[in-house]
């Protein structure tokens, strides 16, 4: 392996490292809005949450254009009743998927 090469490696390990960094850092950011009783650092808190504690929270972002996808896909399909047909259980199916 080149230099070259191994710098570019370097470069993605970087780069997915800054990614989960920042991952961590939103998390924490999440919990500084919070009361101090109900963040995920609290032990009671801990607790309850079990395992769960260290779950990231959803990106509502992406949440919200998928929703907006999928109403504009239904809205579409109405003037055509074999496509909802096709539609509607693709839509149904996703929403239940959600995490």
């Amino acid at each position: 392996m080149t230099s070259n090469q191994s710098q570019e490696v370097m470069v993605d390990y970087t780069s997915t490292d800054l990614q989960i960094i920042r991952m961590i850092q939103r998390g924490k950011d999440i919990d500084m809005g919070l009361p101090r009783w109900a963040r995920r650092s609290n032990p009671l808190v801990k607790r309850e949450l079990g395992t769960a504690w260290r779950t990231m929270l959803p990106e509502f972002g992406f949440l919200r254009q998928a929703f907006i996808i999928q109403t504009i896909l239904i809205a579409l399909t109405l003037p055509f009743p074999f496509l909802i047909e096709l539609a509607l259980p693709t839509v149904t199916a996703a929403i239940i998927l959600l995490p």
